[in-house]
């Protein structure tokens, strides 16, 4: 007999696998299931190896941040920054629950053996799970920093006490870990009694619950089950002569929801309903293309010549490094523009002539493409992919849409109009490369302070996030830039009080109010070290979907606030 062990991977032998008798290990994905399973690899003479009190109280919590950490990778880009590389599986948790071991151990020298245990070095224990066990993996630093947050919270002795409570939650250890004789079967039947799906919420991974943390669970059972009854054969008891299938399969937002979340990126992608929104299409209104994309066009801002960019850009002061910026940005914008005009007309035209010749041969595959996602009323793949990371989600609709390139369309309007020295504050979402802009404020920064002071040191963004709105500023600010339009995620800032609030439960993003960019040397930024520890470098990303490193970084105050 040969024991093999093997990861999953796609390039497994076929005969290995037909010649082999197959069992699957892995972590439960579900908190509760996990939490069980984690519970039955401890053997019940591990119960017995620590008599201290919290002993049994620091398993269930491992065995919650595993779970946790898990957990929060399922919610994608909403939970980390690189999901990919924060699935971990049963070799971790073996290795956290031997560090453990290791440290609750009544024996702690081979030297003297029976000698009663140490104190608990907490500290060694955060630090070796932070950075060892789960942090070798981590390739991201801020996904770093919530790592040892999150082992923070729940390996402490804080943790380990009897009236600890998960805010929000209300979820606290259960009291079968604290009796005075601990029994292996009243632990197990213990975490069995947590009510499905209790653990299966953002709160239980230290997040906020908002649009983004959502599972799609939903969403991945439906449509599976309509994908059952898609391939079953017609009979007189099926609704197949109704709701005939679909004749190719369908792509993009389902048409019939679930839910009120069905549309969301994140839900999107656990599936659609084939037949059931191909049903909703013949039974809904016939969408009249020509008459659709007559009411887009009247929506598509007008583009300008390069020749009244460049005498624009001459009378704004020439080449120089900021206008050459601005000039790229807004050409780009043009041929966005451009093409956005391009395709409505051909589809317009294309419809408008067709007699007897389908519309695919009057067509390019990207203009009839472009064609079939108006049809559905969704924003056409192409004006995405020109349009670059900073264009609203597909998931919005071509109106929708079109009033978002209406607004970038404004703002370099009033840009070339007014020019540097009169515009009041940037909109960072306008930008096509919002990183360049500011670039250009912090190379700008450092000539001015070279010429100043006659040497070289790091400067580095400060941010203010000011009580005034956008409408309310004429001038810009004699140092530095004003920038609006930054979203925040999870929860709410209190303009009068300049304060940080919990936002209402699975709500969106709350819009921040004008903020203070400048530079400052490295050195003299928050120097006051109370100061410094109420301040949270918050990351700025170009959307909530983004891949790419951080805009920026703001300085959020958060007094008071744990």
């Amino acid at each position: 007999r040969l024991w093999l062990s093997a990861q999953p991977h796609p390039n497994l032998p076929i005969r290995l696998l037909q010649n082999s008798i197959k069992v699957v290990v892995d972590t439960p994905v579900m908190m509760r299931d996990h939490m069980v399973r984690s519970m039955q690899w401890v053997e019940p003479e591990t119960l017995k190896i620590s008599t201290r009190p919290e002993w049994p109280a620091v398993l269930h919590n491992l065995f919650m941040v595993h779970g946790a950490l898990r957990l929060r990778a399922r919610f994608g880009r909403g939970g980390w920054n690189r999901p990919g590389d924060m699935t971990f599986g049963n070799n971790e948790l073996q290795e956290g629950l031997q560090l453990v071991l290791d440290e609750f151990s009544d024996t702690t020298s081979t030297d003297m053996p029976g000698t009663p245990g140490k104190g608990i070095s907490w500290t060694t224990l955060r630090y070796m799970l932070t950075e060892v066990i789960y942090g070798s993996y981590v390739s991201d630093e801020n996904d770093q920093l919530t790592l040892s947050a999150m082992v923070d919270y729940w390996m402490g002795p804080n943790a380990m006490k009897k009236e600890f409570e998960v805010p929000r939650l209300k979820h606290k250890i259960p009291a079968a870990f604290f009796a005075n004789y601990i029994r292996y079967n009243s632990l197990v039947q213990a975490l069995e009694q947590i009510p499905n799906f209790f653990l299966d919420v953002p709160e239980a991974c230290n997040m906020h619950s908002f649009t983004e943390t959502l599972l799609g669970d939903d969403q991945y059972i439906f449509t599976r089950l309509n994908s059952v009854y898609d391939i079953m054969p017609s009979s007189p008891t099926l609704s197949h002569v109704v709701s005939p299938r679909p004749p190719t399969p369908y792509s993009g937002p389902p048409l019939t929801t679930i839910s009120a979340t069905s549309s969301l990126p994140l839900v999107v992608e656990r599936g659609v309903f084939a037949t059931q929104t191909y049903a909703a299409l013949r039974n809904r209104k016939e969408q009249e293309l020509y008459e659709l994309t007559s009411t887009l066009l009247t929506k598509v801002p007008r583009t300008w010549g390069k020749e009244y960019i460049a005498d624009r850009i001459k009378k704004l002061g020439g080449a120089t490094a900021f206008n050459v910026f601005i000039q790229r940005e807004v050409e780009a914008l043009m041929r966005l523009i451009t093409e956005v005009r391009r395709s409505l007309n051909a589809v317009k035209a294309a419809v408008d002539t067709m007699e007897s010749l389908p519309l695919g041969d009057h067509l390019s595959q990207d203009y009839l493409t472009v064609a079939d996602d108006l049809y559905h009323y969704r924003t056409p793949e192409l004006w995405c992919r020109l349009g670059g990371d900073t264009v609203p989600p597909p998931t919005w609709n071509p109106a929708q849409w079109l009033a978002d390139l209406q607004n970038r369309h404004a703002h370099f309007e009033k840009l070339l109009s007014q020019g540097r020295e009169k515009f009041p504050a940037y909109w960072p979402g306008a930008f096509f490369q919002p990183r360049a802009l500011f670039g250009l404020l912090k190379s700008e920064s450092v000539k001015n302070f070279t010429d100043k002071n006659g040497y070289v040191e790091p400067l580095v963004f400060q941010t203010e996030i000011t009580a005034r709105d956008k409408d309310h500023l004429r001038d810009p600010p004699t140092e530095g830039m004003f920038v609006f339009g930054l979203y925040l995620w999870g929860c709410t800032w209190e303009k009068t009080t300049s304060e940080l609030l919990d936002s209402p439960p699975k709500s969106g993003p709350s819009a921040l109010p004008v903020i203070h960019v400048t530079c400052v040397p490295q050195s003299e930024k928050l120097t006051d070290p109370v100061k410094a520890g109420e301040t949270y470098q918050c990351q700025c990303y170009i959307s909530r979907m983004s891949s790419e490193d951080p805009v920026l970084t703001l300085d959020v105050r958060h007094d008071g606030i744990t």
